[in-house]
Order: structure tokens, then C-alpha cells, then sequence
């Protein structure tokens, strides 16, 4: 189908009303087709609104036909010349090229109990696997050096009194670790001072005159 442009619509007001449940008489049967879920995914100006429908047929409370459930696809965007947004109404049957559907929505729907498009849902579950990868690369990339956190600056050092003790890591299991000290001149310097305050009473700081 071609696309619909209600005009002025806004899009909350647009999801609204593609997800509003409906009933209609059909003689003796009712027919009853309700939104169970629903999301947007998109942008500030088009996106995907994904949604799993339901409709059951009964005669006098009774079923009189199985309960259908499909997933819908409505493609959404804004169109300046309409003042609002439009949609283009899709389902899965129709495969479309869409693949941000929430995996909860396939579940919603089964295939062996309600049908469906096995390709397509595929194409959803390695989408999804996509952006599994893509945030796991992302959380490794973010991760700190930790050997550069292991060296302490001298800010640190004077900010806690203490001093400037450099802990260097071995290269391999073989090799041991040790601490290199920063040695002492005989002029007073920043590092001396906090060197100073964290040793005990009467210890020389340097040389004494």
C-alpha cells in the first residue's frame, strides 16, 4: 500500500490512533482486534512503529473461529508539505526490509501456532545479533588502560602525602615486579615535601648542613 498523510497529525497522536483496538459486528459473530504491544523505533523525523495485533471471532461468547495474531510494521515519517506525519501500513507477511523488531514481539507471536515469515525473522534475530556485537566492541573500546592506572602521578602524591613510588609491572609471569623510587636532590622540591610528610620524626629529607 501507498503512503497516508493525515493532515497536521502529530506522531504521538498518529501511533495513537494506528494502535487503537476495534470491534465490529459480523452478523451473529464479533470480531475484536486489539493492539497487545507497540514501539517506535526511529529518529526525530521517520522510524518503524512495530506492533503485535490480535483478533478472536466469537457468537455469543463462543469462538467461533481460531484467534489470529501478526505482527505490524508501519512505516512513519514527517512530510512538511502535509504540516505532520504519514505512515505506510506493512506486515511480516509481507517481508519487509525492516529488521529493528523487538525479539519479545516474535515471541508474542509463534510460528507454529500463528504463522509468520521464517526468512524475515531471521533477518530480525541477526539484526539484533548485529547490535549485540556492535555494543560489546563498544564496552571493550571504553574499558581503561589499566597499566597506565597502575603509575601514579605526582599530583596524586602530593594531593595524599605520600611519596613517589612508580610500581612497575612485569612483562610476563617469569619476571618480577618491583618499585623504583624517586630519588632525592639537594634541592627541595614538591616531591621531596610529600616525601618528607610521609616519613617518620627526625628522618632526614636531604642533606644536612
Amino acid at each position: 500500500m501507498g503512503w497516508t498523510y493525515p493532515f497536521g497529525s502529530s506522531r504521538r497522536h498518529l501511533i495513537e490512533e494506528r494502535t487503537r483496538s476495534w470491534e465490529r459486528q459480523n452478523g451473529e459473530m464479533l470480531v475484536k482486534t486489539i493492539c497487545l504491544a507497540r514501539c517506535f523505533r526511529g529518529g526525530a523525523f521517520c522510524g518503524v512503529l512495530w506492533s503485535v495485533w490480535e483478533r478472536t471471532f466469537t457468537i455469543d461468547g463462543k469462538e467461533a473461529r481460531p484467534t489470529e495474531r501478526w505482527i505490524g510494521c508501519d512505516l512513519m515519517e514527517y512530510a512538511k508539505q502535509f504540516d505532520g506525519w504519514g505512515y505506510k501500513d506493512l506486515d511480516e507477511s509481507m517481508h519487509p526490509f525492516y529488521y529493528s523488531c523487538p525479539l519479545g514481539y516474535l515471541e508474542m507471536v509463534p510460528l507454529d501456532k500463528f504463522g509468520g515469515n521464517p526468512e524475515w525473522r531471521a533477518g530480525v534475530m541477526a539484526y539484533h545479533q548485529r547490535q549485540r556485537e556492535k555494543r560489546k566492541a563498544t564496552a571493550v573500546a571504553r574499558q581503561p588502560d589499566h597499566e597506565q592506572l597502575r603509575l601514579p602521578t605526582l599530583a596524586f602524591a602530593i594531593r595524599n602525602r605520600c611519596p613517589i613510588r612508580a610500581a612497575v609491572a612485569p612483562r610476563n609471569a617469569s619476571e618480577p615486579s618491583f618499585e623504583a623510587a624517586v630519588p632525592c636532590s639537594g634541592t627541595t622540591t614538591a616531591v621531596d615535601q610529600a616525601s618528607a610528610c610521609c616519613q617518620p620524626p627526625g628522618a632526614a629529607t636531604g642533606p644536612q648542613g
